[in-house]
C-alpha cells in the first residue's frame, strides 16, 4: 500500500492511479480482480483443507487477495475525499480550471480546493 497522500494534487494523482486499476470498462481486469479477491482465497482454503496444497500456498494466496482488498479499500476512500474536494471546491465558486478530459478532474478539484488557500495566505498588494 501507497503511503497517505499529503497534498490535495498528491491525493488527486493517487486516485487517477488507483481509478485507471479499479474502474476499467474491461471485462479481463474484473475477472482478475475477482479471482485474485475472492476466488483463489477460496480455492486455496478448500485445497488446504482436503489436503491438496500446503500452507505457504494458501498463506501467498491471502497475502496476495488482502493487499488487493487494501488497494480496493484506499480507492473507496479516495473517492469519497475527491467527492469531497468536488464540493468544497464548488463552496468556494470553483473550478477555476477547467479540462477537456474527465480523467484529469481530480486535478481541477485539487487546485479549487487548494486555491483560496494560497488566496488568504498571500498578502495583499
Amino acid at each position: 500500500m501507497a503511503p497517505k497522500p499529503k497534498t490535495a494534487f498528491q491525493t488527486a494523482e493517487r486516485y487517477i492511479q488507483l481509478s485507471n486499476v479499479w474502474e476499467s470498462n474491461e471485462w479481463v481486469p474484473r475477472i482478475k480482480h475477482i479471482n485474485e479477491m475472492i476466488l483463489m482465497p477460496l480455492i486455496a482454503f478448500f485445497s488446504y483443507c482436503v489436503g491438496y496444497s500446503d500452507i505457504m500456498f494458501c498463506l501467498s494466496t491471502f497475502v496476495g487477495a488482502m493487499s488487493a482488498w487494501t488497494e480496493y479499500a484506499e480507492f473507496v476512500e479516495l473517492k469519497f475525499v475527491m467527492q469531497r474536494m468536488e464540493l468544497q471546491g464548488r463552496r468556494v465558486g470553483g473550478p477555476f480550471i477547467s479540462t477537456n478530459d474527465p480523467t484529469y478532474m481530480p486535478y481541477v478539484w485539487a487546485d479549487a480546493v487548494t486555491r483560496p488557500q494560497r488566496r488568504r495566505l498571500t498578502p495583499p498588494y
